[in-house]
């Protein structure tokens, strides 16, 4: 804006300098009317989001000047009674979700009234729906089977936003669930352990790049920032010539069998919380990462996927 001002005041010089005149105005027409008045409506428009969000808050704009006593009052019984009805609305939302959430079957055991009071406090303020349908998933859970989410887990999906929601529904597009230890994890390549015989004949260790699969290196650090996976990468048992390992990607297992004695596989795991969360996301592994896995293991594995 302060360029395109410029570039007019340059138009009215006198002609004796009209050639630099004449250029100025070239550049002023360079720029397109219709970007200028882009930059105009950005403008605006980013004013207009504030006004219109401190509305939804309960404070109107127009009303910021006025200071007496009287006025101040209506304006806060005003805001909280808002505040209220949004909160009321949340509720009510995520509570007839969970109803079509709910299974027919139940434990037997009766909901805590603490947890329920626990997550009515954080749930009220959710007012997102594809984060206010994870609620009520959870809602739903619980009642089905109390004990199923703990209120930790409840405290770290409160911190979620929409797009560490996201991140976590793309680490579960790669991550295993293991029969074997009951755990989730995401692989991440695996490497041979030394020994007095094979040290002078080791190959490079194999690392994925699973951020060709969608997960970057910020995304799992925001992950274990919300303590949803640990920080560092943990390391499987060694595996012995033959042995097998069977990965649960939703529907498909993949079998891993090593062809080659040392071999010991390196993963990210989820911490409690982060698999208790896991369980809301619908299961959707990603091709191209199982395609990673193949591409990288094939020369130390065999690997089958049915």
């Amino acid at each position: 804006m302060t360029r395109v001002s410029r570039l007019e005041r340059a138009t009215t010089v006198p002609k004796v300098r009209g050639v630099k005149a004449s250029k100025a105005n070239q550049e002023s027409k360079a720029i397109p009317a219709s970007k200028r008045s882009e930059t105009r409506k950005a403008i605006g428009s980013s004013r207009d989001q504030l006004v219109r969000s401190f509305r939804c808050l309960g404070i109107n704009y127009q009303e910021l000047g006025m200071s007496s006593e009287t006025t101040v009052q209506s304006r806060l019984k005003s805001r909280l009674q808002q505040r209220e009805r949004r909160r009321q609305d949340n509720l009510e939302r995520i509570f007839k979700q969970a109803l079509d959430f709910a299974p027919d079957k139940m434990s037997g055991d009766e909901l805590d009234l603490d947890w329920l009071q626990s997550f009515v406090a954080q749930a009220e303020d959710i007012s997102n729906p594809s984060m206010q349908k994870l609620w009520a998933k959870i809602l739903a859970s619980e009642s089905a089977r109390p004990g199923s989410f703990s209120l930790r887990s409840i405290t770290t999906l409160r911190q979620l936003t929409s797009r560490e929601a996201d991140v976590l529904r793309r680490a579960q597009g790669l991550t295993a669930y293991d029969p074997l230890h009951l755990s989730y994890k995401i692989i991440t390549g695996y490497y041979r352990r030394p020994s007095l015989f094979t040290y002078l004949t080791l190959d490079k260790p194999v690392q994925l790049n699973i951020a060709r699969a969608g997960l970057s290196y910020p995304d799992l650090l925001t992950l274990s920032q919300l303590d949803i996976m640990y920080p560092s990468t943990i390391e499987s048992g060694e595996l012995t010539k033959g042995q097998s390992v069977k990965l649960n990607y939703g529907e498909k297992v993949l079998e891993l069998t090593a062809q080659r004695r040392g071999l010991v596989m390196t993963y990210h795991k989820f911490t409690a919380q982060g698999e208790e969360l896991l369980k809301l996301i619908p299961s959707a592994p990603q091709t191209p990462y199982l395609g990673l896995v193949e591409d990288h293991f094939s020369r130390d594995f065999s690997l089958s996927v049915r």
